[in-house]
């Protein structure tokens, strides 16, 4: 199981990873009331470039009021393309009254922790 946190100012946010057979269960939680407002899976597909490179399609449920589907969408495909795997991604991260520069860095944040997890595994 992979584990790890990240913070710079407001914002917190812990990642772990378990594997599930050759697959991943992601979860990412964060900020003042860390809790599980979207989940998300992904899936590895070729390209439709067609360059043979791999892409991801992505499922994403959201609680009512809740936008944390993104930035889950942002590392289930993170990892699943990096690893052409099925991923999944579920959490939570708010922070009241967040600005621009904030969610700016949570999407740096969890680039940061996937990247540590994709040179642990």
């Amino acid at each position: 199981m992979f584990r790890s946190t990240w913070s710079e100012g407001r914002v917190s946010l812990t990642l772990e990873v378990t594997s599930a057979g050759g697959d991943f269960c992601a979860v990412l939680t964060g900020g003042e009331s860390p809790h599980v407002g979207g989940v998300v899976i992904s899936t590895p597909r070729p390209s439709l470039k067609g360059d043979g490179s791999i892409s991801a399609t992505s499922s994403v449920i959201n609680l009512p009021g809740h936008k944390d589907g993104e930035i889950l969408q942002f590392l289930a495909e993170r990892i699943c393309i990096s690893r052409g795997t099925v991923v999944t991604a579920s959490g939570g991260v708010h922070i009241d009254d967040i600005g621009s520069a904030e969610i700016e860095l949570v999407f740096e944040g969890v680039e940061l922790l996937s990247a540590q997890f994709l040179g642990s595994s």
